[in-house]
């Protein structure tokens, strides 16, 4: 079986003059579309007609669209949570930009900060029920259960 390489550059059996599967050549993808199917997916046995191209093409503004806008809420949430942070940390350094990172640290310290103070707050409360407990008891006499 011989084979040669038809003016497309699809591979082409001599036997058929039918190009092997997936073998739809390089000139006519284009050096574009080959690098758009290495990124998205598409497979190489792609029929490859122009409505195929177009629908592709327009699956990838979406994903892009997609990711833009998923991009942009991200950004307007780390914005807000280093609204946020710095309404919490005193201590902080006034900077115009900080990184992801760096508001991620300190909604850690804001959180920490919180649950220390949920703490403290909880052990006074618990501390001020025993007391009027073991004032209780004393006022009837009674000796507190361990």
């Amino acid at each position: 079986m011989l084979q040669s390489i038809g003016s497309t550059g699809a591979l082409y059996s001599d036997d058929t003059a039918q190009p092997y599967p997936g073998s739809t050549g390089m000139a006519q993808m284009g050096a574009a579309n080959l690098l758009a199917t290495a990124d998205t997916g598409l497979s190489s046995q792609a029929s490859g007609t122009p409505d195929d191209l177009e629908k592709h093409k327009e699956s990838l503004k979406q994903t892009s669209l997609q990711k833009k806008k998923s991009a942009s809420a991200l950004s307007e949430a780390y914005e807000e949570l280093a609204k946020i942070c710095s309404a919490h940390l005193t201590n902080r350094k006034e900077k115009t930009k900080q990184t992801k990172l760096e508001i991620l640290r300190e909604a850690i310290q804001v959180i920490q900060a919180l649950r220390d103070e949920l703490q403290s707050k909880n052990d006074d409360l618990m501390a001020d029920l025993m007391a009027e407990f073991l004032e209780q008891c004393k006022e009837e006499g009674q000796e507190p259960e361990n």
